[in-house]
């Protein structure tokens, strides 16, 4: 018996213990004399042995048995491999790509100046799948696309550049850096956007000159919106001495200038403030603040997100009263700032938003107890995650992904994981005053106070 076999026929133990009983019906009685001692053995094990032990007490049972006990086997295991031959033919029929690789399947079947020939000139709609060949192109591939790429009609180009960006969020195999760099400088507005929003992980510094480019100079003001929401990373890369000085630099000048100019495009000023708000300029308070009480509910939410980014504890007071406010999408941005200003005072008013009649503030709420971190939190995560819609489950398993990193060593038992979240709530100041979870008021954060001195002395900032 190969070594492949035992260990798929181990796990195939694990898997389905009924399995193993009907192949010890099948033997006769002198072979379940000859072997219960092993079959005895396996049972016997302490639940506490680790998976290594399992594995070698199944491979040790299986290699005692006898060829006719181990026919039931075979034939389970080729029913199996039929069932999933057949699974590929049908995924094969729709239309599916059943290699791990879709990249490779499509250029299996076609190349680029295939591709762009059908594209051109072909009524027929292409499919997904062949648009992969798109991905990962080289510099010769590129300029062909580019020397085509307005003769694709419109209406198919958006939908090309829509349907890749979307499939990148699931297929890593997809890289569309060359083709969306084509795609910004498109005639269309509408595929200069999508361009933008697809190349949103793209840390490549030569994107701070057109993205400063379109947001300056394009004549749309989506497009400008959405270069200026892109320059945002590259100021926080700036921040964290993870890009050169004069590049951040140049990114949060562009930025300034657009918050700066009050006949900018609402919109565009923004989005500009939230990207700058990354940032150490000494007169962002100045601006958040402006922001914060203009008259525009865009300048209103834009205030909030940035007062979240800017990581600055002078905002608690606005953000906490905010968490209460009559418009949902107030209190949407609300719970993300205290979400990333980790405000931890307001976990139980955040709990309480779990039951918000806004599936948007709902959400928000689950994120921001991701970032809060804490038992009290951890427990209404997983009460979401087990109860909740199948967004709001998605959203909660996420939120504990990240309170596992923040919150949690991750040597310790479960019992000693709540033990010390506990113990760590019992010595949390922002935790205390409460009554529970369900009361509406709130002892304030004496941080709070603490932290408006110390900066009020740092500098006078109203002036």
């Amino acid at each position: 018996m190969t070594p492949k076999k035992n260990e798929r026929d181990a796990r195939g133990h694990r898997r389905s213990g009924p399995a193993a009983n009907d192949g010890d019906k099948r033997a006769d009685s002198t072979n379940d004399q000859q072997f219960a001692a092993p079959a005895d053995d396996v049972e016997d094990m302490d639940e506490e042995q680790s998976e290594d032990e399992l594995l070698a007490a199944a491979l040790f049972a299986e290699d005692a048995l006898s060829d006719e006990m181990l026919v039931g086997t075979a034939e389970d295991l080729v029913d199996d491999e039929l069932d999933d031959l057949r699974a590929l033919d049908s995924l094969e029929k729709l239309g599916h790509v059943p290699l791990a690789d879709p990249v490779a399947a499509a250029r299996a079947r076609l190349s680029v100046d295939e591709l762009l020939a059908r594209l051109v000139g072909s009524a027929d709609e292409v499919a997904l799948a062949d648009l992969f060949v798109l991905s990962d192109i080289s510099r010769v591939e590129a300029d062909a696309v580019d020397a085509r790429w307005e003769e694709i009609p419109v209406a198919r180009r958006r939908r090309v550049v829509r349907e890749l960006v979307a499939g990148a969020d699931d297929i890593i195999e997809l890289l569309l850096g060359r083709l969306l760099r084509i795609a910004l400088r498109d005639s269309d507005t509408a595929v200069r956007q999508l361009a933008i929003e697809g190349l949103w992980e793209d840390d490549d510094p030569a994107l701070i000159g057109q993205y400063v480019q379109l947001l300056n100079n394009d004549p749309d003001t989506k497009v400008r919106a959405a270069a200026a929401s892109a320059l945002g990373p590259f100021v926080l890369a700036g921040e964290l001495d993870e890009l050169d000085a004069a590049m951040a630099m140049r990114a949060e000048e562009a930025l300034l200038a657009v918050v700066h100019n009050s006949s900018e495009p609402v919109e565009v000023q923004a989005r500009a403030l939230e990207s700058v708000a990354y940032s150490g300029e000494a007169g962002l308070r100045q601006l958040i603040e402006d922001a914060y009480y203009a008259p525009e509910e865009e300048m209103r939410l834009s205030a909030l997100r940035a007062m979240g980014r800017s990581a600055d504890t002078r905002w608690r007071s606005m953000v906490r009263a905010e968490l209460t406010s009559p418009d949902a999408a107030m209190r949407v941005e609300a719970a993300l700032a205290a979400g990333e200003l980790e405000i931890k005072a307001v976990t139980p008013q955040i709990i309480m938003m779990l039951a918000d009649e806004e599936l948007a503030v709902r959400l928000a709420a689950i994120e921001a107890l991701g970032h809060l971190g804490g038992k009290r939190a951890r427990t209404a995560l997983r009460t979401m995650a087990n109860e909740g819609s199948d967004e709001e489950v998605e959203a909660a398993e996420i939120a504990l992904e990240e309170m596992l990193f923040d919150d949690v060593d991750p040597v310790l038992t479960a019992e000693e994981e709540d033990a010390a979240l506990e113990e760590a709530d019992d010595h949390d100041p922002d935790s205390q005053g409460y009554g529970g979870a369900g009361d509406d008021e709130y002892e304030d954060d004496p941080d709070d106070d603490l932290d408006d001195d110390a900066d009020d002395d740092a500098d006078d900032w109203d002036a």
